[in-house]
């Protein structure tokens, strides 16, 4: 939690980790795992918004689209949605983990793990659909960049210009998260922790390449981009202004990792 300096947010001392974080009506909300409870934040206090349990473990991602916010998680691998006021399970694809969701041309799609799917909703034909069946054994992440929707793979990323998917980058490593800063578009791998970025029609490169063995978080705030690199250290956030990377902060625990970022009420 950054606000001219790291301090503890919010401690759920009967959870391991927080997964997944976004912003929705004004409030923040944390996915956690263990039974993929759900806190959120006004601005002053943090209280429980849903335990979703029912075999559902783990929050994976959270995304606010259409009015609504979706949660996709792992144990039970499903799509749950919330209105405001009530949490709803709305797509269950026989999964066993959910990865991330993004917003694309006014669809939602959700990335998952052993079969490397890709699923979509339409909203004005209110269903779920296979969007991709890629060839990967995973998908980790989604983000839009460029007028195109990226997914890292374990292996590969592609991408989609909304009517065909294609191999963009050819890499036997996990791609964990990405994230579109400027005209770049940035890749968290385990790949020795490197972190790559795409340009244009340029190839991908190595952008940084830390000590670690595993960059697994890409997020913005105040004109940054920030990493959460680990493995077998303990958690770093790294900081980017476009030139150069540098140490933000590092946590105290060996076992400590970066999960997620995002931007809230300017921290």
């Amino acid at each position: 939690f950054y606000d001219g300096d790291w301090t503890d947010a919010l401690v759920d001392s009967g959870r391991a980790a927080f997964q997944a974080l976004e912003v929705y009506q004004g409030n923040l909300y944390a996915g956690t795992d263990t039974d993929a409870r759900i806190w959120v934040y006004n601005g002053a206090n943090w209280s429980v918004s849903a335990t979703l349990g029912g075999g559902d473990t783990t929050v994976r991602g959270l995304k606010s689209f259409n009015g609504k916010l979706y949660a996709v998680t792992a144990g039970a691998g499903r799509v749950h949605e919330f209105n405001g006021s009530v949490w709803t399970p709305v797509f269950d694809p026989s999964e066993v983990t959910l990865t991330d969701v993004e917003e694309y041309q006014g669809r939602l799609y959700v990335g998952s793990v052993g079969n490397g799917r890709i699923y979509g909703y339409d909203p004005g034909a209110g269903n779920w659909y296979t969007a991709f069946d890629s060839p990967a054994n995973d998908i980790n992440a989604l983000e839009v960049h460029n007028g195109r929707l990226y997914a890292g793979g374990q292996p590969n990323v592609f991408v989609f210009d909304a009517s065909s998917w294609t191999v963009n980058f050819a890499l036997n490593a996990a791609f964990l998260d990405l994230q579109s800063y400027g005209d770049r578009l940035y890749a968290a791998s385990n790949n020795g922790g490197s972190i790559y970025v795409h340009a244009g029609s340029a190839a991908w490169s190595v952008s940084f390449d830390p000590s670690e063995t595993e960059a697994r978080s890409l997020g913005l705030h105040d004109g940054r981009l920030y990493a959460g690199i680990g493995v077998p250290s303990n958690g770093r956030a790294l900081s980017f202004d476009g030139r150069d990377w540098i140490i933000a902060q590092t946590l105290p625990g060996g076992s400590d990792r970066v999960n997620a970022f995002r931007h809230f009420g300017g921290v």
